[in-house]
C-alpha cells in the first residue's frame, strides 16, 4: 500500500512555479519531456536551432496555453466555480476546478472561454504585423528554417494560437469542442446519456486524429488520442457515479424544539434511542426520556 502511495506521488508530481490572479500554476514533472525532446531532435541540425526550438515551446505554453487555461478559469470564477491550479503537461494545461457547472449554458460559455483567449491574442496580434508590413517569416533561412527577427516569432506565436484553439473545438470530448457538444446534447437529454454520446463520439474522432498522426508520422497525435479517449471514459464513470449518487435516499435530522419536546411522550420512562414516530413520520431521537432531534428519509 505504502509503495502504491508513493507511485501516485511521483505520478502526480508538480511543482509550483507561481500564483497569477489567485490561481497557482504548477508544472508536471513530464512537462519537460517537451522540450528536452524537441532540442534532441533539433540537434542534428545545428544547436541554434535546438535553442530556437526549446524558447519557442517555452514562449507558447507561457503565453498561449496559459491564457487559454485561464480563459477557463476564470470563467468558471464569474460562474461561482473555483479553479485549484492551472498543471502544464506536455501535452497542453490542465485547469482543476473544485466542481463543474451542470447547466448547459454556462458548461458551453466556459469551454468556449479558453479557444476565445486564444484568437484574442491571435488576431490583434495578426492585425498588427500586417500593418508592420512583416511578411511571414521573410528572414528564415536554412533547411530546417531558422527565425531571425522578433516577427518571426510573433507570427509563429499567432499561428500557434489559432491552432491550438482550432483544435480544442473538435469534438472530441473531453476537448473544449466536446464539452460544448455534451452540453448541446443535455438540452435533450440527461447528463449520463448526454455524456455518453459525447464520450463516444470523441472516441471516433479521437481514433481518427491518432489514426492521421501514425500515417504522418506525428507522434504526439496518437498519445493525445490516447488520452482523450481515457479521460472520456473517467468521465463518463464519474457523472455515472455522481448521478448513483444522487437516486439514494438522504437523511435529513433537525433538533426538535423544546416546545414540541414538551408535547410528546417516549416509549417508556427514560429511553434513550430512536422510536418511529407514525404521525410525523419520522424517527425519533431520545435521550433519558427528552426528544432532541427528529430524522427524516428523503427518496430523491
Amino acid at each position: 500500500m505504502k509503495r502504491l502511495r508513493l507511485l501516485g506521488q511521483w505520478v502526480f508530481h508538480c511543482v509550483k512555479v507561481g500564483r497569477v490572479l489567485g490561481i497557482d500554476v504548477r508544472i508536471h514533472w513530464s512537462f519537460w519531456a517537451l522540450p528536452i525532446g524537441l532540442a534532441l531532435v533539433s540537434l542534428p541540425h545545428g544547436w541554434p536551432l535546438a535553442v530556437q526550438a526549446v524558447v519557442l515551446v517555452l514562449l507558447f505554453y507561457a503565453q498561449g496555453v496559459l491564457i487559454h487555461e485561464y480563459g477557463h478559469a476564470l470563467m468558471a470564477r464569474f460562474y461561482g466555480v473555483k479553479t485549484r491550479d492551472i498543471i502544464l503537461t506536455p501535452i497542453g494545461g490542465i485547469a482543476r476546478m473544485e466542481s463543474l457547472p451542470e447547466k448547459p449554458a454556462q458548461e458551453i460559455v466556459i469551454a468556449l472561454a479558453g479557444p476565445a483567449t486564444n484568437f484574442l491574442f491571435a488576431i490583434p496580434m495578426a492585425l498588427v504585423l500586417i500593418a508592420l508590413r512583416a511578411v511571414p517569416f521573410a528572414t528564415v533561412q536554412g533547411n530546417p528554417p531558422l527565425f531571425q527577427r522578433w516577427t518571426d516569432y510573433a507570427w509563429a506565436l499567432t499561428i500557434a494560437n489559432v491552432a491550438m484553439a482550432c483544435f480544442n473545438l473538435l469534438p472530441a470530448f473531453p476537448s473544449d469542442g466536446g464539452r460544448v457538444f455534451r452540453a448541446f446534447l443535455s438540452l435533450f437529454l440527461d447528463r449520463v446519456a448526454a455524456t455518453r454520446v459525447a464520450v463516444y463520439a470523441g472516441l471516433f474522432v479521437a481514433v481518427l486524429i491518432g489514426a492521421f498522426g501514425l500515417l504522418n508520422r506525428v507522434v504526439q497525435l496518437p498519445f493525445i488520442a490516447l488520452l482523450f479517449a481515457t479521460i472520456g471514459q473517467m468521465e463518463l464513470w464519474m457523472v455515472r457515479r455522481q448521478a448513483a449518487i444522487r437516486r439514494r435516499p438522504r437523511l435529513q435530522s433537525a433538533l426538535i424544539h423544546p416546545h414540541v419536546a414538551v408535547r410528546m411522550v417516549p416509549p417508556e420512562e427514560g429511553f434513550s434511542g430512536y422510536s418511529w414516530d407514525a404521525r410525523e413520520a419520522a424517527w425519533v431521537e431520545w435521550r433519558q426520556g427528552f426528544p432532541v432531534r427528529i430524522c427524516r428519509l428523503y427518496l430523491p
